[in-house]
């Protein structure tokens, strides 16, 4: 990327992409770019309207510009920063720091890289008290960003609350699941209401390996017949 004019064309072009600006070019930087299906750029030696674009006041950054959230993200760079660390970084800023599960977003949320997710089950016709469960899980989502993924999932989407057996007196609650080749593991919240404190316990104890995963016992069918 030479100018200002070619950092806001790469901006427009895409809902997330990554820009780094850099002295000389990054062969880390190449190294998640290959890895991952977003626009990435290279400013090396940007000028002083290159480094205005990206909101910065000097070079050694990585920035995400996203159509989503507060717009914007960076993380300070140097020769020594890791892929793992930068991969870990956009993936954090790949999609919404809390998103709804859907149709549409379901093969984004399954498909990146965070594999751990906390799901938010809420009622979303209470407005007020799906809109205070975002709240307290905001400040752990972004505690944890690139660790887990937050996604909401609104009581009407019966196949999943069915599976995962929230009943119709638990909204709002939450659950840390775990995507594995070998298939997936559950783990309830602990305590009983969806407060930050309530989910960062959880959250400490789950990468501590000390919660117990939930085996949801299916309903005993009511006749063998047939």
């Amino acid at each position: 990327l030479a100018s200002a004019a070619d950092v806001e064309k790469l901006k427009e072009g895409d809902e997330v992409v990554a820009i780094l600006a850099a002295d000389e070019e990054s062969k880390t930087f190449e190294s998640v770019a290959q890895s991952m299906e977003i626009p990435f750029g290279q400013a090396v030696k940007p000028d002083a309207d290159t480094l205005k674009a990206l909101g910065l006041e000097k070079a050694g950054s990585v920035v995400v510009f996203k159509k989503f959230d507060e717009g914007r993200a960076e993380m300070a760079v140097t020769a020594e920063t890791t892929q793992e660390e930068i991969t870990k970084f956009v993936d954090g800023h790949l999609l919404p720091l809390i998103i709804p599960f859907a149709q549409e977003t379901a093969p984004k949320i399954f498909g990146g890289n965070v594999k751990q997710h906390v799901l938010l089950f809420t009622d979303k016709s209470k407005d007020a008290e799906h809109e205070e469960t975002k709240k307290q899980a905001q400040p752990v989502a972004e505690e944890n960003r690139g660790d887990y993924l937050f996604v909401t999932v609104d009581k009407s989407d019966s196949r999943v609350t069915e599976f995962f057996g929230i009943g119709e007196n638990d909204y709002p609650t939450a659950r840390v699941v775990e995507l594995m080749e070998s298939g997936m593991k559950k783990y309830r919240m602990l305590g009983d209401k969806v407060t930050t404190a309530n989910l960062k316990e959880t959250l400490t104890k789950h990468a501590a390996k000390e919660l117990t995963p939930d085996l949801k016992s299916e309903e005993v069918p009511e006749s063998n017949d047939g």
